[in-house]
């Protein structure tokens, strides 16, 4: 998984959303931590958990500059310019959240946006009650299988497989081969892009708002330019499976570590039995849809 979740944040994206979220959260997601870092007390040590490029964190050194943070994620990131020379924030790459190396009680404040859930909980939250100080505070952010966010991606990763289990990348390879032997205007080429077309139709006739999701709308036009030697298709090809290889393992982890019944009750039961008491959980909405769920608590005395 780290592999590619590597590749994400090497290419500079800020949040996990590319760019629906370019610069950093907005919204209801912003509102919820403006809250949560104004409320915790000044010189406190906070540890966000699946950091990734630092959004949460960014948006925490605006709202309380008084504050330590410590960044940790498993990826190894591409961390923007904004965090350079702040010596109140710390990041630790390529490190689990199941085994954190980090001493015992020492954060104040626990956070995480849609990254504990992507861990194995049982190791991960005992993790966060060993390295929690008693009465410290956790809040996490985790995504809901039922939200705005996780259903169209679902549809996005059905229409990912689907494509790279169908025809399509092989007969557009032959495509590609046909307009550099026999041109634009031949027979033989014609065919070719008919059986193209043909079976992009099958696909899109089952997955027509996944596939804009993938991009291969957007990469067929740009790699049928006609002006492309068969050298430049190629390699553009080659570059698209990659990325679309990647989107496929994020999204599949997306939706694996989304919260339905089963996980959140495991997650709420953990939680007493590592002794962090909840006292927040709740599903967040953006203009009247869910977008995922808040839970939030303390660390016992």
């Amino acid at each position: 998984m780290s592999s590619y979740w590597s590749q994400y944040w090497q290419q500079g994206h800020m949040t996990s959303f590319g760019n629906d979220f370019s610069d950093n959260y907005t919204g209801a997601l912003k509102s919820l931590w403006e809250e949560v870092f104004k409320a915790v007390a000044h010189n406190n040590k906070v540890l966000d958990i699946g950091t990734g490029n630092g959004s949460i964190i960014a948006l925490g050194i605006q709202i309380n500059p008084n504050l330590y943070f410590t960044g940790l994620d498993s990826a190894k990131l591409s961390l923007p310019e904004i965090f350079q020379n702040l010596d109140k924030v710390d990041f630790i790459e390529e490190a689990s959240a199941e085994d954190m190396p980090l001493q015992d009680q020492s954060y104040d404040c626990v956070v995480s946006q849609f990254g504990i859930e992507y861990s194995s909980l049982p190791k991960s939250l005992s993790e966060v009650s060993r390295v929690i100080k008693p009465a410290g505070q956790f809040h996490f952010v985790v995504h809901e299988c039922d939200s705005t966010i996780v259903k169209p991606n679902i549809h996005i990763l059905n229409a990912g497989k689907a494509l790279l289990n169908s025809e399509v990348i092989d007969s557009l390879r032959k495509l590609f081969n046909g307009l550099a032997k026999y041109g634009q205007q031949s027979a033989i080429t014609d065919q070719l892009r008919q059986k193209l077309n043909s079976d992009i139709a099958s696909i899109a006739a089952k997955h027509a708002s996944g596939l804009q999701g993938t991009n291969f709308p957007v990469f067929l036009k740009h790699v049928m330019n006609p002006n492309f030697e068969l050298k430049q298709r190629k390699s553009d090809l080659k570059i698209f499976l990659n990325e679309l290889d990647g989107q496929i393992v994020r999204l599949s982890d997306l939706v694996e570590a989304a919260m339905n019944e089963t996980k959140h009750l495991q997650l709420t039961t953990l939680l007493k039995e590592y002794g962090l008491d909840l006292l927040n959980d709740e599903h967040i909405f953006e203009n009247g849809k869910m977008i995922g769920r808040y839970i939030s608590g303390t660390k016992a005395n």
